[in-house]
């Protein structure tokens, strides 16, 4: 009797071991969120000053660690695709083993990754064709590029995603785009999230996206700066950049109003900003903004998510503290952001970790940028 209670007790613990083990488990595959990121933008892509790709001297595990400790759960690396992938559609190895260091990195940190390739190799074509063959041909090129991409990741899990950017703003290009890049990961990546890049907030409803893959995201740009794009707040969010405005452009406050801008004040680059004078930048425009994104995601798409891909406020690079004399205006910026964000569920990644507009000063102290974020630690 003895012997059969002790074998029923010893039963129940292995069963109850094992529903334990399983529980672990899952929750393992489950424990990556993507609600705030932030862009690692110049270390496989868009490299700046004499940094070359995956330079250590830029970012490496350390950097990684100190990202960790911030709130935030995830990093979103640019990669350059002709310095992964060759012309002849092949991995160059010693290149993406850059990025393997990082998702395993970031892996055993808990942040999940994702991945926006872009400037992919591209097909020479001949002039004579028509304008359409020779759209069908660029796209077809690229989706070849994004195949080979993909295939590379296709073992890792869900702590790694894509996003899909094109740099075409004709919707017919961006949705045929991404109805051929989505066909093709779907091959080797059934249920990868994937991020559909749309070229604004208010651009949504110009997104074709399949109703039948739940496995998608949209994810709209903000922090615009060409004519077309760009809205009011982009001019207070780039007046420190001197692409686009020159030492005259008056400081602008947020909540406030765009002073009047003339030709002395904007480059030709900004030129873009002009239009904005005289405009009043409400403290509520995230609000705004994100309700209205809200509504129409759910009236078209209830079940996908709005993610922001790039919020930024540039400060100058190498970045100076004290050139931002209005620090209360760039905290209201930011903070009615990540608030207007919290109150209507949308997640996002902010631009960048180092560079001009970057949550770390060159001296490794954290920006005071990233305390307006109010992120959870």
């Amino acid at each position: 009797m003895n012997k059969m209670k002790t074998y029923l007790i010893m039963l129940c613990v292995i069963a109850l071991s094992v529903q334990i083990s399983g529980q672990s488990k899952s929750k393992l595959t489950n424990t990556f969120t993507f609600k705030h990121g932030v862009s690692l933008n110049h270390w496989t892509g868009s490299q700046i000053d004499s940094f070359t790709y995956a330079d250590p001297k830029w970012f490496d595990k350390k950097d990684a660690e100190w990202i960790a400790t911030t709130g935030v759960d995830h990093i979103q690396l640019y990669v350059t695709g002709t310095e992964i992938i060759t012309t002849d559609e092949k991995i160059i190895a010693e290149k993406i083993a850059a990025i393997d260091s990082l998702i395993s990195w970031c892996k055993s940190l808990g942040l999940g990754v994702v991945i926006s390739p872009g400037r992919m190799p591209t097909v020479v074509i001949d002039n004579t064709v028509s304008r359409e063959e020779r759209v069908e041909l660029t796209l077809k090129k690229l989706v070849a590029n994004i195949a080979v991409f993909s295939t590379y990741f296709k073992n890792h899990g869900q702590n790694v995603r894509f996003l899909l950017n094109i740099g075409s703003d004709d919707k017919e290009i961006r949705n045929r785009y991404y109805q051929l890049a989505i066909a093709e990961i779907r091959k080797t990546n059934p249920d990868r999230k994937l991020y559909l890049t749309a070229s604004g907030i208010d651009r949504l409803p110009e997104l074709s996206i399949p109703k039948d893959d739940l496995n998608l995201i949209v994810a709209a740009e903000m922090a615009q700066s060409t004519e077309g794009k760009a809205d009011a707040i982009d001019v207070f969010a780039w007046q420190f950049q001197d692409y686009f405005f020159t030492d005259k452009m008056p400081q602008i406050k947020f909540p406030g109003v765009i002073p009047k801008l003339d030709e002395s004040m904007v480059t030709d680059l900004g030129r873009w900003a002009l239009k904005f004078s005289n405009t009043k930048i409400e403290k509520n425009y995230f609000d705004n903004k994100f309700k209205k994104a809200n509504q129409w995601m759910k009236q078209n798409h209830p079940k996908l998510e709005i993610y922001i891909p790039h919020f930024r406020y540039w400060t100058g690079y190498p970045f100076d503290p004290n050139s931002v004399k209005d620090q209360k205006s760039v905290n209201n910026f930011i903070s009615s952001f990540a608030e207007a964000a919290k109150k209507h569920k949308i997640n996002w990644c902010f631009y960048d970790y180092n560079s001009g507009s970057g949550i770390r000063y060159p001296n490794g102290n954290k920006a005071f940028i990233l305390e307006a974020l109010r992120l959870e630690k």
